[in-house]
C-alpha cells in the first residue's frame, strides 16, 4: 500500500464520517469541516502520489491533528462515534509514519 492510497481511504472516511454526523446532528459543521479536511487530504495524496514528499508530510501531520481532534472530543463527551475515528485516525497516522520511514 502507498501512502498517496492511505490518504485517500482516510479522505473517504472523514468525509463519510462528516456526513453521518451530520444526519445524525444536524450539524452543518461537521459536514463542511469534514468536506475541507477530506479535501485537503486528498490534495496531500495526489501530491504525493505526483512524486511531491511534502504533501505526504503535510496529510501526515492533518492526520495526528485529527487524531487529537477526536480523542479530545471523546474525553469531554465521551461520543461513540469520535472514539471510532479516533481508532480510525490513529491507524492511518501508524500506517502512513511506517510508510514514511519505511
Amino acid at each position: 500500500m502507498t501512502i498517496s492510497l492511505l490518504l485517500f481511504v482516510y479522505a473517504a472516511l472523514i468525509a463519510v464520517g462528516g456526513l453521518i454526523a451530520f444526519v445524525r446532528t444536524k450539524s452543518k459543521v461537521s459536514a463542511i469541516v469534514g468536506g475541507i479536511i477530506a479535501a485537503i487530504l486528498l490534495l496531500c495524496g495526489f501530491l504525493a502520489q505526483t512524486g511531491f514528499q511534502a504533501g505526504a508530510y503535510i496529510g501526515f501531520v492533518l492526520t495526528l491533528l485529527m487524531t487529537s481532534l477526536f480523542g479530545l472530543r471523546y474525553q469531554r463527551k465521551k461520543l461513540r462515534s469520535a472514539a471510532l475515528m479516533m481508532v480510525i485516525s490513529l491507524l492511518a497516522a501508524g500506517g502512513m509514519a511506517y510508510l514514511l520511514v519505511a
